[in-house]
């Protein structure tokens, strides 16, 4: 299903190469910074038409801070380098419509680096555009054949997608292979979580149970994960006792590790919300909500007030 994509890939001898291998004035560094701006907003040709000789200086508001200051200087060479870790600051920061656009400049300048498309990758992870995600991890593996571990994530995006059994293929690829078991621990965890939003439990119980044989001490985020899904099952099964304890190890775990999977918390503050566990419903609704900002759900907001109006 996937085949059909547009694909990245422009000549190697094109102009965004060219721009980085010169040295520029001043102005053109700040058209290029604000162009990098402006395409995550898809105005770039609002600031600045390539086919139009009447280039205007764009307004230098638009260009604060987007480099460090060493590559905003007159004369001064625009490295990838610098572009490629500003990309990752701000997937970091959690921009990452910016940190998308520096990663096409990059692309563009360099397609056959799979560097730049696995950063890509993971900035379009965190946005939940698991479609992009998927293409670009798949074109590090096209790049890279040996990076088995693209086959990981290949699992969990199709997953998210709702394509369980291509998702199924990448995991059972991966654990086909000779690793060793911490290596194996994020695809058994992986393919437990596709098997828990199949409906199949019996072979999800086995893959996470197997991540907790692996992991002792807890100490991983896959054993965090490996309990919350294993929570979800026990409560599907209306066990509700050992879903309890499996959330409560999840919840710990997570916290321990830092632990930024947005879902988990939220699902685990609605369970306990339900319950009339209204502590620690809120500790779970203040974790979701710090992850998440201004995107939180309204009703998470709304439930985490109740409660702690009741405590």
């Amino acid at each position: 299903m996937y085949d059909s994509y547009l694909q990245h890939d422009v000549p190697q001898n094109n102009i965004v190469q060219r721009f980085f291998s010169q040295r520029w004035s001043a102005i053109v560094i700040e058209i290029l910074m604000t162009i990098v701006i402006t395409v995550a907003a898809g105005r770039a040709f609002d600031i600045f038409d390539p086919f139009d000789s009447s280039t205007k200086e764009p307004d230098a508001a638009q260009v604060v801070g987007v480099f460090p200051p060493a590559a905003e200087t007159a004369n001064h060479d625009i490295s990838l380098r610098t572009v490629e870790l500003a990309a990752a600051d701000y997937s970091s920061q959690r921009q990452y419509a910016k940190a998308e656009a520096m990663y096409d400049l990059l692309i563009g300048a360099e397609p056959n680096n799979a560097r730049y498309y696995y950063g890509r990758a993971i900035a379009n992870n965190r946005a939940g555009d698991f479609v992009e995600a998927y293409r670009d991890r798949s074109k590090v593996l096209e790049l890279e054949p040996w990076r088995h571990s693209a086959h990981v994530a290949l699992c969990w995006y199709a997953g998210e997608l709702g394509d369980y059994e291509l998702a199924l293929q990448h995991c059972n690829t991966f654990l086909d292979m000779r690793h060793g078991d911490w290596a194996r621990m994020e695809a058994l965890e992986n393919r437990c979580w596709v098997y828990v939003e199949m409906g199949e439990y019996a072979p999800a119980l086995a893959d996470c149970n197997q991540v907790l044989s692996i992991d002792h001490s807890c100490s991983s985020k896959w054993c965090a994960l490996a309990h919350y899904n294993l929570g979800r099952i026990m409560r599907a099964q209306d066990n509700i006792e050992s879903a309890l304890r499996h959330f409560d190890t999840a919840y710990r775990a997570g916290i321990a590790v830092r632990l930024e999977y947005v879902d988990l918390y939220l699902e685990i503050a609605q369970f306990y919300d339900t319950l009339g566990e209204c502590w620690k419903a809120s500790l779970n609704y203040e974790r979701y909500l710090e992850l998440v900002g201004k995107n939180a759900d309204l009703v998470a907001q709304s439930r985490l007030s109740a409660c702690q109006g009741v405590d």
